[in-house]
């Protein structure tokens, strides 16, 4: 077993159930409630409630995803093409990390989960 891999699927998977909990607790819902989300002009509020949203949970389809590739990763090969792919998906989650802990001056910890996930995406190819 492809520890480094394993290690990146298992916070990719905190992560995506995480944004998913929270966000829709603590952002999402809060949003929604009462006349504060502006009308679109495909649909009224309704329709901004409903892309809100489902940007939201894209991410979180999106980590949920990467998990599995790294799950799958890590019971095999880091090399080849399964290495060349996991270094791209590791690079959007270095990308991100520096964006939201400067964005959020280090009080969103969501820049160490991405740290985490791009090193163990790297490390799982040597």
């Amino acid at each position: 077993m492809n520890i480094a891999f394993a290690f990146a699927a298992a916070l990719a998977a905190i992560g995506a159930a995480s944004h998913a909990y929270l966000g829709e607790r603590l952002v999402l819902a809060p949003l929604f409630r009462g006349d504060g989300v502006p009308e679109s002009p495909f649909g009224g509020a309704a329709s901004t409630r409903f892309m809100l949203r489902s940007v939201w949970h894209f991410f979180t389809i999106v980590g949920r995803s990467a998990a599995v590739f790294f799950l799958i990763l890590s019971t095999g090969d880091g090399g080849g093409a399964n290495g060349t792919a996991s270094r791209i998906i590791g690079s959007y989650f270095a990308v991100g990390a520096p964006f939201v802990l400067l964005a959020s001056r280090g009080r969103h910890f969501a820049w160490l989960l991405a740290s985490g996930i791009a090193a163990g995406a790297w490390l799982g190819t040597v």
